[in-house]
């Protein structure tokens, strides 16, 4: 749950690994354009 005002982002990475840092800070850069 995610509530209003709040961040929301999914970020996928391989199979049993985590995203790339690279992405994570693409999509943090994405989703805090206000």
């Amino acid at each position: 749950f995610v509530g209003k005002g709040m961040l929301t982002a999914a970020i996928a990475g391989n199979v049993f690994a985590s995203p790339p840092a690279d992405h994570i800070l693409h999509a943090l850069k994405c989703v805090s354009k206000d």
